[in-house]
């Protein structure tokens, strides 16, 4: 029974840590999202600091979990569809400054308006949720 324990033990902490990683995942992407608002609301480029973070936040916990996931070839498959979405969040976040520090404002709120940083934010989430709901269920 201690050998089982200490099993259970095992997938608890892993749980732990991969839903601390996830919970940290999902306020990096809130972080690029306010730095990019703020900065398009204002043209003060101080405002892209939590967006900068943000990006460099989202790398390392990608990292994290990839190594966290190393030996479940399901969940890897999840986190490279993650990856794939987080990725395509980034891009698009990153255009949009791009096109506010050209002087494109317009066409930066019309992507905006377009409702695709919000798309790319509930697909991360989405994917973060069936994530963390596999992990659970490891665990059970």
């Amino acid at each position: 029974s201690s050998a089982d324990a200490a099993v259970a033990a095992k997938w608890e902490d892993h749980t732990q840590q991969v839903l601390v990683q996830t919970a940290q995942l999902r306020l990096a992407t809130l972080a690029t999202v306010r730095g990019e608002r703020g900065y398009l609301l204002t043209h003060d480029e101080s405002f892209l600091a939590p967006y900068a973070t943000g990006r460099a936040q989202m790398g390392q916990t990608m990292e994290l979990l990839d190594r966290s996931m190393a030996d479940n070839p399901v969940q890897q498959a999840r986190l490279d569809e993650l990856r794939r979405r987080v990725d395509e969040h980034l891009a698009t976040m990153e255009q949009i400054v791009a096109l506010e520090r050209s002087g494109e404002h317009d066409a930066a709120l019309q992507r905006i308006r377009r409702g695709e940083g919000r798309a790319w934010i509930e697909s991360i989430m989405a994917q973060v949720n069936a994530f963390e709901a596999a992990e659970q269920e490891l665990l059970a």
